[in-house]
């Protein structure tokens, strides 16, 4: 699920935060940073929990229906759906995601009624919806949860809102998360076994380890990229060069010189990348000159030294 374009996102957002803030120490940043690998999954799981908040939803009216005497059948008709969908079923019962949410405490939803309800109102009034309950066909029940996933809920503006509000740190985290869900949604067979596989903090203990790394190496190498960058961004002061650039520029050099698994093509590729979405529109273009310029002195002098195959 994690990347290591967004290891580096995240590495490049610390990085800023101890050089923007007189409170925010290199150690205590690198706890933030441990912490926010982890939160990754969590906001996973909030999303997974949000099945079962909807699922429950619609369970609640239909024995509140239940009651009523005077109720159409087309007002029950509606949440027996989404009730009986074995899939969204499925992600609100089982015993092992909900172990899972009890364990690690996510429970974020039993106060939001007015969430819950405003989304599931959307959902019923929704054109994936009409156009699958007049299909009725079980076969179909699969599509539906993905469909309703990706179109609904993935893209619905107050869940993000809400996101934030747990965690400031999930905003960049939201796309990368939904990507993972919605592709484990539509791999999953589960009319042959009922089951998702709930990712596990440590299958990217690797990558994490790069992260850490990357955060520590630049801190103990500082006064050596400081002075890899000296006669390297002519016609640049450095004061005006945005401060964004500058972390992107040195933490490149740290990838280039103390990372010898990953080539210096990926490296320069990523944190041009990483500026398009982050810096000045005319960042990428000068931090792509400035590290190409880097790359083919380091080549030329053969003191890169890389081996094997690197990773994104």
């Amino acid at each position: 699920m994690l990347t290591r374009r967004h290891i580096r996102i995240k590495v490049m957002q610390s990085i800023f935060s101890v050089n923007s803030s007189s409170n925010s120490s290199h150690d205590k940043q690198l706890i933030f940073l441990k912490k926010n690998f982890d939160e990754v999954l969590d906001l996973y799981l909030v999303i997974l929990s949000f099945f079962k908040a909807l699922w429950k939803h619609s369970d609640n009216l239909v024995e509140i229906h239940k009651t009523q005497v005077r109720t159409s059948n087309d007002d029950v008709s509606q949440h027996l759906f989404l009730k009986k969908n074995p899939y969204l079923f499925f992600l609100a019962n089982d015993s092992t995601i909900n172990n899972l949410l009890i364990k690690k405490k996510i429970n974020y939803w039993d106060s939001k009624y007015d969430l819950i309800k405003k989304i599931y109102l959307k959902v019923l009034d929704s054109n994936i919806f009409k156009k699958n309950i007049q299909i009725k066909e079980e076969n179909n029940s699969h599509k539906f949860v993905i469909d309703l996933f990706k179109k609904i809920i993935a893209s619905e503006t107050i869940l993000h809102d809400y996101f934030e509000e747990i965690k400031i740190n999930w905003t960049d985290d939201i796309p990368l998360v939904n990507t993972f869900f919605l592709k484990q949604l539509k791999s999953n067979d589960f009319k042959l076994n009922l089951k998702i596989q709930i990712p596990n903090k440590n299958e990217f203990k690797q990558d994490v380890n790069f992260g850490i790394n990357l955060f520590k190496t630049y801190f103990s190498n500082y006064n050596n990229l400081e002075k890899e960058l000296i006669g390297k961004t002519p016609n640049w002061d450095s004061k005006r060069i945005a401060k964004l650039d500058y972390i992107l520029i040195k933490l490149a050099i740290n990838e280039l010189i103390n990372f010898k698994n990953i080539p210096p093509k990926v490296t320069l590729n990523e944190y041009v990348e990483i500026a398009k979405s982050y810096s000045t529109p005319k960042s990428s273009v000068f931090i792509n000159g400035v590290l190409d310029r880097i790359v083919k002195d380091y080549e030329l002098a053969n003191s890169l030294n890389k081996e094997g195959r690197g990773l994104m």
